[in-house]
């Protein structure tokens, strides 16, 4: 009985090992080598889906105009937390691209080697007058000592598509679905476990009886 189960557990725990590396963040890359984005991108213990993309704020978030349902996150805190993930865990170099010595390889930036900027919209800007929007503005250097997340605003028609502007690109985050095999699986282990350990116990109680 013992030896089955701990064949349960063996299989139990490999299935979790796997589970747990499809929640590792995952490159896409497209074929020029360009980053377009990443998958599974650990925020605060939640995972998110990232496209890097060239446009307006308006364009690409539902008219950018309400932050509760336009933008992923909706404070400076959760922006930058956004922010330091691309920079711990997206922006890095390996075998598909050299992305953090050489920031010009994530899609969208073209008019600088030294920083490419990425943009996080989370509010509007309160500023009379101003058509702006507040974002988490993560920037990637070449020289990953001067990397950081600085929050700032910028026009909700800025387009970055233009001369002066592409050298940043909107990363546009969602959330992604949690697999839920691995947490099964945690649970069943822990009970399995918690069975051996009260047959064991049981077992030891008879042995003393016994004697």
């Amino acid at each position: 009985m013992l030896r089955s189960l701990s064949r349960v557990i063996a299989g139990l725990s490999l299935l979790l090992a796997a589970g747990l590396a499809q929640t590792a963040p995952i490159l896409i890359v497209d074929g020029t080598g360009k980053l377009t984005g990443a998958r599974n991108v650990d925020v605060g213990g939640i995972l998110y889906h990232v496209d890097f993309r060239d446009g307006t704020c308006v364009g690409l978030f539902s008219g950018c105009d309400t932050p509760v349902t336009d933008f992923a996150f909706t404070t400076s805190a959760d922006a930058s937390a956004a922010g330091a993930a691309l920079l711990a865990q997206v922006f890095l170099d390996g075998v598909q691209g050299q992305f953090d010595t050489n920031p010009s390889l994530v899609a969208g930036y073209s008019n600088s080697i030294f920083l490419c900027e990425a943009l996080i919209p989370y509010a509007m800007n309160q500023i009379p007058g101003f058509d702006g929007v507040h974002i988490g503005d993560v920037q990637n250097f070449i020289n990953q000592a001067q990397d950081k997340v600085t929050d700032v605003n910028t026009f909700r028609n800025g387009d970055t598509t233009t001369t002066a502007s592409n050298d940043a690109v909107w990363a546009v985050f969602s959330r992604a679905s949690v697999p839920e095999p691995p947490t099964y699986a945690c649970l069943l282990l822990a009970g399995i476990a918690l069975a051996m350990s009260r047959r064991r116990n049981r077992n030891r109680a008879g042995q003393h009886q016994r004697l």
